[in-house]
């Protein structure tokens, strides 16, 4: 930008033509830019509550007296809030797997053969996400919003006792598990700031909770037949995107999943309410499915990238989910075993699936090592 002026100007004058510009470049920066003094703005990935600062600065020249030194100018600061913004996902995080029988009210001979049977009690598992970028509580509802036969709601199943949470993660990378000291949500759902046993209940951002629904089957299922149970209820819950971190809309079931803002800056949180959401409370909701299949029986496989042989459909290795009597896994090396639907060829060295790393000298593990 250059500022023409004639002839030889005394201090004066160039200190109200340094004003000048420093005033002209400031307007010039804020009506071309993105930043404006009046809103805040919303940065994905950067925590709520960060100023992003901004100052431009420049010179100017006489062109009548190119020989005169440049006049140096600095805008007005422009200080831009990162607002609070709700996200929330909530997905299938484990395949549907038998109930222990030492956990079932009445089991029947089969529960915990590794088989999927009818009349059985089947463990749903969905992780819920914090997305956003604040720290959010999440209302977790007693009941899953359906259950569906083979695409029909409301049947091939019924709610077997408490939705619990079986693990969480305050931060996203302190996770912790209570799959055997669950916390039980109780009639009518909770925000997981009202529970004990998961710390505050608050989640920064990459936060989450683990939950799992337990689910009888009815009697008179058969193989083949598909129980698909939906947590949440952001329709048309179907995990497409449309079901993910959407705005809360109350649709009578209590039977949603949303997030939950903390009250003023309590568990760090800043101060002030997300900027999205619904209009009345600044929520946002998400939904999951996860589909079981009777008469599947639950099989763990190698996941060996090619040459070797590893997925289903080349002939790979696997091997049942075995049980003892009180529905413990008894088959497996390593620290457990998990039931696949096939082989994860991606994850061929192990590197984030314990189960997969089964080899160890004394107390030294393999993995990765060349021997």
């Amino acid at each position: 930008m250059t500022v023409p002026y004639e002839g030889s100007k005394p201090a004066s004058k160039r200190n109200r033509l340094a004003r000048y510009c420093r005033t002209l470049l400031a307007a010039v920066m804020l009506s071309s830019g993105t930043l404006t003094y009046m809103m805040p703005a919303l940065a994905d990935g950067t925590d709520a509550g960060t100023e992003i600062r901004n100052t431009a600065v420049g010179s100017f020249q006489n062109p009548n007296a190119l020989t005169d030194p440049p006049t140096a100018v600095t805008s007005n600061e422009v200080i831009v809030t990162v607002a609070e913004v709700a996200g929330i996902t909530v997905v299938s995080s484990a395949l549907p797997e038998e109930a222990p029988a030492a956990d079932v009210t009445s089991p029947i001979a089969t529960q915990g053969d590794g088989n999927i049977n009818p009349d059985e009690v089947v463990y749903y598992t969905f992780t819920i996400t914090n997305t956003g970028n604040d720290a959010t509580q999440f209302f977790i509802p007693d009941a899953p919003s359906d259950i569906q036969l083979n695409g029909t709601g409301g049947s091939g199943g019924t709610l077997a006792g408490d939705i619990e949470i079986v693990a969480f993660d305050q931060n996203g990378s302190s996770p912790t598990d209570l799959s055997a000291s669950p916390v039980a949500i109780p009639a009518g759902g909770a925000a997981t700031g009202t529970l004990t046993g998961i710390g505050t209940g608050s989640f920064d951002e990459g936060g989450s909770v683990t939950v799992r629904v337990p689910i009888r089957l009815d009697a008179g299922l058969t193989d083949g037949d598909v129980v698909k149970v939906v947590l949440g209820d952001t329709a048309p819950n179907d995990d497409t995107p449309a079901t993910q971190n959407q705005d809360y809309i109350a649709n009578g079931s209590d039977q949603d999943v949303y997030t939950q803002d903390n009250a003023g800056t309590n568990n760090g949180d800043t101060a002030g309410d997300p900027v999205n959401g619904d209009a009345t409370n600044n929520r946002k909701e998400a939904s999951a499915t996860s589909e079981a299949t009777v008469g599947v029986v639950e099989r763990d496989y190698g996941d060996l990238p090619a040459p070797y042989s590893s997925l289903e459909a080349d002939g790979g290795p696997s091997h049942f989910i075995r049980t003892d009597a009180g529905g413990a896994n008894d088959l497996f090396l390593g620290a457990g075993v998990d039931a696949e639907t096939d082989a994860d060829i991606a994850n061929g060295d192990a590197t984030d699936d314990a189960f997969d790393d089964g080899v160890t000298v004394g107390s030294v593990s393999l993995q990765g090592l060349n021997v």
